[in-house]
């Protein structure tokens, strides 16, 4: 059976994500594990701050954010409280003007290129060590010197990575134009198979060779809350599957649920 883990988010402690963009996101991972080494899965409860900008950019792994409050930019549409967006590797988007806080969900894994997810250690030391060899971010842009001396300006998280790996980060051909942003409250619900009395929303569209999916809530069965249970319960759950190069796969479901009295 598949194991629940349930945190009180409010005793964790914050952490910083440095990316070398204007303004810092904070955020608190939540428990997750691929059970794979060197495969890299990260779930997360994180506030963008206002005032948050960056260039427009890709990823080289594949995203799926879901809004808890206030409206998060993307730069193709923003994302509004209860709307979920899927950024897959190799898409471009932005630039982000965050106005105003925001608080979402964040789920990021390899895709289907299999290239690796540095994990907030990796990235925040090489952040460090890129400030230390004399180089500078602004506006969402690292400035620093090639070998021979000469300038070389990149975006922030292309410059850590490649300082990180050693090698010219490639990025793969995107198979979506653009991310997919999903309006939640316009999906139905549906009755899961494997969980008797519960009823989810399917969403996001196949993301790589192995099916993958995301839900995006969920909610006691019709005749579960008319047995007379005595609480309502919201969530946003991800599904997400990842093929790597050696044949493997992993897959993970994590869900972030509340209940309050009815």
């Amino acid at each position: 059976m598949p194991e629940v883990i349930i945190r009180e988010t409010k005793e964790m402690e914050w952490e910083d994500v440095r990316r070398g963009r204007v303004h810092m996101i904070r955020r608190k991972r939540l428990p997750l594990e691929t059970g794979i080494p060197g495969v890299t899965m990260e779930y997360s409860l994180s506030v963008v701050p206002d005032g948050y900008f960056t260039p427009r950019h890709r990823l080289n792994f594949d995203q799926i954010r879901y809004t808890l409050s206030g409206i998060q930019s993307t730069g193709l549409g923003d994302l509004a409280a209860g709307e979920c967006g899927y950024f897959p590797e190799g898409s471009h988007y932005g630039p982000q003007k965050q106005e105003g806080q925001c608080e979402c969900l964040v789920l990021q894994f390899q895709g289907a290129s299999g290239e690796h997810l540095l994990s907030n250690e990796e990235m925040n030391a090489t952040y460090e060590k890129l400030l230390k060899s004399g180089g500078k971010f602004e506006n969402g842009v690292y400035k620093g010197f090639k070998p021979d001396g000469s300038p070389k300006n990149k975006d922030s998280y292309e410059a850590i990575w490649e300082e990180h790996e050693g090698r010219e980060l490639v990025f793969p051909p995107p198979r979506y134009r653009q991310p997919v942003m999903m309006l939640a409250k316009n999906y139905r619900f549906w009755p899961d198979r494997k969980r008797p009395g519960i009823e989810v929303k399917h969403s996001a569209p196949s993301a790589r060779p192995a099916p993958a999916s995301a839900s995006c809530g969920s909610r006691p069965a019709p005749s579960s809350r008319a047995a007379g249970r005595r609480t309502r319960s919201s969530s946003s759950c991800s599904k997400g599957r990842s093929a790597m190069a050696a044949g493997r796969s992993t897959k993970a479901r994590t869900c972030f649920s509340r209940t309050e009295p009815t």
